[in-house]
């Protein structure tokens, strides 16, 4: 936080980013379960200097078991009845367990029961995982965003997206007559768009 003043908010708003998602520090029982209140006060600065200097902030949070971390998320939106969106996802590879999947997706409707209105969810991690984007929109119909993060990283390294029968995602290495760039992550951008539109009735019009 030392480091983020005037000149980063400055060139945030010079750029027009649509979004900017904060810190995404978690509270797992590792070494960071230490410092959680620490973590948690950081992520609330950043996000409150970012909404002082009128960037399009939205707050990031991993979701947990605990109580009193759901306690607390419910009181941040109660707090904050402007806050519409809430960025989360799955690390530690839980995009890949689908019992984690549908559990953290409960604990985000059970959030959004008590704060008593709808929110809209961005997936930081989960972009070309379909199966996924259909469990969190059938919870939050119409609200739902992915990032494109690992789309474009994979793009820029030479690699095509495909999708199976079944909605499962795969890289491949792309031919020869489709080089790493721009026009290759546009190409894997249409490929994503028209499976979930395909494969997720209605996500598309969110």
């Amino acid at each position: 936080m030392r480091k983020v003043g005037e000149p980063f908010a400055r060139s945030v708003q010079d750029l027009g980013f649509s979004a900017v998602i904060g810190p995404n520090l978690s509270a797992y029982l590792h070494s960071e379960h230490r410092v959680w209140l620490d973590n948690r006060a950081v992520c609330q600065l950043f996000t409150e200097f970012s909404l002082r200097h009128g960037l399009p902030v939205i707050f990031h949070t991993y979701l947990e078991d605990s109580l009193v971390h759901q306690d607390w998320l419910v009181e941040y939106l109660r707090l904050n009845p402007t806050q519409a969106f809430i960025a989360t996802g799955f690390d530690c590879k839980g995009g890949n367990n689908s019992r984690f999947v549908a559990r953290r997706i409960r604990l985000l409707e059970r959030v959004q029961d008590r704060a008593g209105r709808p929110i809209r969810i961005v997936l930081h991690n989960v972009l070309s995982r379909v199966r996924v984007a259909r469990l969190a929109h059938q919870a939050f119909p119409g609200r739902v965003h992915l990032l494109g993060r690992s789309v474009v990283l994979r793009s820029l390294k030479g690699s095509r997206l495909e999708f199976d029968a079944a909605g499962r995602s795969s890289w491949v290495k792309a031919s020869a007559g489709h080089s790493p760039g721009l026009e290759l992550f546009l190409q894997n951008a249409n490929r994503l768009d028209e499976a979930l539109a395909d494969m997720i009735p209605g996500f598309s019009a969110s």
